[in-house]
């Protein structure tokens, strides 16, 4: 049968790596998936991000106040998908969109 997931099965975590990029502090965001389905389509809420390390887009693609993750392609089940970014201090990211696909 198909297991009863919900956005909640995604969680976004983020640390400090304790590097420097060009004098700003790293982090790296990690998503994942909690869930017998995989979600693709994901979006974070990205409203005022700012970066000085370069992420190249097929990882992160900004679009407005939206940034498409992993070119829209699905995170497997009971997986994780990672990024990182470096700016003053760490931004609130938030999923805005995650469509779940169980096949």
């Amino acid at each position: 049968g198909r297991a009863q997931c919900t956005d909640n099965d995604l969680k976004l975590n983020q640390i400090g790596t304790g590097k420097d990029v060009e004098g700003k502090p790293q982090w790296m965001v990690t998503l994942i998936n909690g869930c017998n389905c995989a979600f693709s389509h994901v979006i974070l809420s990205c409203r005022g991000f700012h970066t000085v390390e370069k992420i190249k887009c097929f990882i992160l693609s900004k679009s407005g106040d939206e940034c498409i993750i992993n070119y829209s392609n699905a995170i497997a089940p009971h997986s994780s998908f990672s990024f990182t970014y470096a700016w003053e201090d760490p931004f609130p990211f938030t999923v805005k969109f995650a469509e779940l696909s169980c096949s």
